[in-house]
């Protein structure tokens, strides 16, 4: 069963953490510390919600069946997410 985006409405603004991390890569493909798990949620649509990292400047549209869980602080997604290079997201299943 999917998470409702509804619930994210009223939260826009908020700041929430991703599980499992993200896993953030260099240019030429290395792993890199993550600076920043934070995402802001910027804005929620018809079962899309769109969250944006400020630190990393990377920005990342979920449909509700990419979430499996939200607590209200952390997000948990159905994939592991692979950051490369800014503003770019490949989504790793």
């Amino acid at each position: 069963m999917s998470v409702s985006v509804d619930q994210f409405q009223p939260m826009i603004g908020a700041l929430i953490k991703l599980l499992p991390e993200p896993e953030h890569l260099n240019a030429k493909g290395k792993p890199v510390p993550m600076s920043s798990n934070e995402w802001r949620i910027e804005s929620v649509g018809y079962r899309l919600v769109v969250l944006k990292n400020g630190q990393t400047g990377h920005a990342l549209t979920l449909g509700e069946s990419n979430i499996r869980d939200f607590d209200g602080k952390k997000l948990i997604l159905r994939f592991k997410l692979v950051l490369k290079t800014k503003n770019t997201v490949i989504m790793g299943f």
